[in-house]
């Protein structure tokens, strides 16, 4: 898999759903910098040439937005912390806050309990925090183990063979721990006074189109499902679980949005 195939899912992505692709000719971390490599690297903070890169990619996205018309822009939170969406993140800084930003949870981290959360609480206050189940707040003992029972069967390691797969999960739940734990800790270190808002919208009209532009990234889905019937279930238990709707009957099938709003946005995050 070279990054021109990825540009090429995109394409493929964008003539189902109905829209266009642009792409400023860079390419994903792996293909990059060796440091990126190892699975585990793609989760730890940038190396120094991609932090040194960031003043020119922020005037490379402004150059382009200022030939094109919007109403609205999206951008990556960063959930799962993964290299190339904080990169993202960090990379548009001057439209935080803006508002026409909004900012999407990141798939398929989303998925992933307590991910969400985590990520948010690092970039600010959640505005009626409680008015959503699916952003409270539990023991730490708890959030590790809810992350690593639910990583232990996405594809890479459901699809090992015993006994690998259980030394993996092992493996991974130390892993995943020592990562919450370090986020834990960067978050009460990051005092903030920025608000992040939710805004869902609905979108169960869409939900087939969507699981099929899902899998027009081949090389990317096959490393979280194991079967495009596990994709359904796991998009379908998340896009519910915001509980949008009355409490006797259907329930909504929505995404969730955000707008960033306080006196440190546009701070480093």
């Amino acid at each position: 898999m070279i990054s021109r195939e990825r540009f090429a899912e995109d394409a493929k992505a964008a003539a189902l759903l109905g829209f266009t692709t642009e792409n400023l000719d860079e390419v994903d971390a792996a293909f990059r910098h060796p440091a990126y490599r190892s699975p585990a690297n793609l989760f730890r903070p940038p190396v120094p040439g991609d932090i040194d890169r960031l003043a020119a990619m922020s005037a490379r996205i402004g150059d382009f937005l200022c030939s094109i018309r919007y109403d609205a822009i999206y951008l990556p939170l960063g959930i799962g912390w993964h290299v190339d969406h904080v990169l993202s993140h960090l990379a548009t800084k001057h439209l935080h806050g803006l508002p026409s930003t909004y900012f999407y949870e990141d798939a398929s981290y989303c998925l992933i309990p307590n991910a969400t959360q985590y990520r948010l609480r690092e970039l600010g206050k959640i505005a009626d925090e409680h008015a959503d189940g699916t952003l409270s707040p539990r023991s730490f003992a708890q959030e590790c183990y809810e992350t690593s029972a639910d990583y232990a069967t996405l594809a890479p390691i459901k699809t090992m063979a015993w006994p690998v797969r259980g030394v993996a999960a092992l493996v991974v739940a130390l892993y995943l721990r020592a990562l919450l734990a370090k986020h834990r800790r960067l978050r009460r270190e990051r005092e903030t006074e920025n608000t992040l808002k939710p805004m869902v919208q609905s979108i169960t009209g869409h939900f087939d189109a969507k699981i099929e532009a899902c899998y027009r990234y081949e090389s990317q889905i096959s490393q979280f499902f194991v079967s495009r019937t596990d994709c359904v279930a796991r998009y379908r238990r998340y896009s519910t679980s915001m509980a949008v709707g009355p409490a006797d009957g259907p329930v909504d099938m929505v995404e969730r949005f955000w707008q960033l709003q306080g006196a440190s946005v546009g701070s480093k995050n």
